[in-house]
């Protein structure tokens, strides 16, 4: 098992392909800005597949995995349902960044709490 953190400004955590998973709340903090919130993600890392991928573009602001295009490339480039990347918060914080690319890797998401 695996602890992570997502910030949203929405009413519930977001369960969708694509969704973004920082490492410390503070991360997520800075996605999630003063009025959002941050979840404690608790996920089941054995029931992933994945691939790190590097860093995001900074110049042309695309991560990997941004667009349902991306995904799928991604999904059948590699055989994976998710991926580590190397991304910047909104503050320019440095950090890892999980994506759960698909149905498969959502399912691994065994609890989700406001924190």
């Amino acid at each position: 098992m695996i602890t992570l953190y997502h910030g949203t400004h929405k009413s519930d955590l977001p369960r969708h392909a694509g969704l973004c998973l920082a490492e410390t709340a503070q991360i997520a903090r800075d996605y999630a800005g003063e009025d959002g919130d941050v979840y404690e993600v608790l996920v089941d890392d054995d029931m992933l597949s994945w691939e790190h991928l590097g860093s995001w573009d900074r110049d042309e602001a695309v991560a990997p995995g941004d667009s349902a295009e991306s995904r799928t490339a991604i999904v059948a480039e590699h055989d994976v349902c998710s991926i580590w990347y190397r991304d910047e918060s909104p503050m320019q914080r440095a950090h890892d960044t999980l994506r759960l690319l698909t149905e498969d890797a959502l399912a691994a998401i065994v609890s989700a709490r406001k924190i």
